[in-house]
């Protein structure tokens, strides 16, 4: 999924349903390689709820990646956005 304002790419997201090692492994390989050349394009992972990896968002947050967490419940989604990382364009 990505994002485009005034014609020019700005995001892009991947959206992942695990946080497993493979999930994110692939995840951050997708979104490096489609923003390849272009490094003011903003990367998102969305992956489900923390499960209390702070060595994952450490690493993330160095990659430049930023986090929204999701949770999935009966009639409703919750999101929450990795707070520690700073938006360079909100």
């Amino acid at each position: 999924m990505a994002l485009e304002l005034k014609g020019s790419l700005n995001r892009i997201y991947e959206v992942k349903t695990s946080t497993d090692t493979q999930s994110i492994y692939t995840a951050v390989g997708q979104l490096f390689m489609h923003t390849a050349g272009t490094p003011d394009i903003e990367k998102w992972l969305v992956i489900p709820w923390p499960d209390g990896n702070c060595e994952l968002t450490d690493c993330l947050n160095i990659l430049n990646v930023t986090v929204l967490w999701y949770e999935l419940g009966k009639n409703e989604c919750k999101f929450e956005l990795n707070k520690s990382h700073k938006l360079t364009s909100e």
